[in-house]
């Protein structure tokens, strides 16, 4: 590391030019009855003296541990907030509503039954008749988005849940322990367009919705 160090001018019987600082060393002597403009030397590392080093070692160390900690105190703010900008999932209302995939037949129904809470039903047409195959939930329960479906003539009708997993767009419920489906993906395309997704890891299908009511 190098340093600009400053010189002063000594004054005495003898008129001794510019004595370093640090040290008290005579550089040079001088005649001259007035000193030379001071000027900014650079010059090449020189040794300090223990106690200087220790000094600037000590300062330098303060300045590191103050810079340490206003990154710490950064960090930390911005961990704070990470669940709020990265995590936060707002509650699907969008699927308050009737949707069907004309290509298979299947309707969804839900409405809204509570500030977080929406149930419905998946049904079929049959001879002008709804023809229920499934009742659905989404709903908050401690601090989790679930999905619970109850299938008609399947697990003795009892119901299954899956806990939301992603974030932004797509609302992804999922269930590891579940056989088929380990997941159910709904993707909001728009207010009338909500792309549905049901498989496991070896297979799935699609449904794409289009809102009728």
């Amino acid at each position: 590391m190098r340093f600009f160090t400053s010189f002063h001018y000594v004054q005495s019987d003898i008129k001794l030019g510019w004595c370093r600082h640090l040290g008290g060393l005579v550089l040079r002597r001088s005649r001259k009855t007035n000193p030379p403009k001071c000027k900014s030397i650079q010059e090449p590392d020189i040794p300090m003296r223990s106690e200087e080093s220790h000094k600037i070692n000590r300062t330098v160390l303060i300045g590191c541990l103050k810079n340490e900690t206003g990154m710490k105190r950064i960090l930390i703010s911005i961990l704070i907030l990470i669940p709020v900008w990265g995590f936060a999932q707002p509650f699907p209302d969008v699927f308050a509503g009737t949707w069907c995939d004309s290509i298979h037949g299947i309707y969804e129904h839900w409405d809204k039954t509570g500030d977080q809470q929406l149930k419905g039903f998946s049904y079929e047409m049959k001879n002008g008749e709804k023809v229920i195959s499934e009742y659905i939930e989404i709903a908050m329960h401690e601090s989790k988005m679930t999905y619970t479906a109850s299938v008609k003539k399947q697990n003795n009708e009892k119901p299954v849940s899956f806990v939301l997993s992603a974030t932004d767009s797509i609302y992804t419920f999922v269930n590891p322990a579940h056989d088929f489906p380990t997941y159910i993906r709904y993707k909001v395309i728009s207010s009338s367009y909500i792309q549905a997704t049901v498989g496991n890891a070896s297979r799935s299908f699609i449904l794409n919705y289009h809102r009728i009511d």
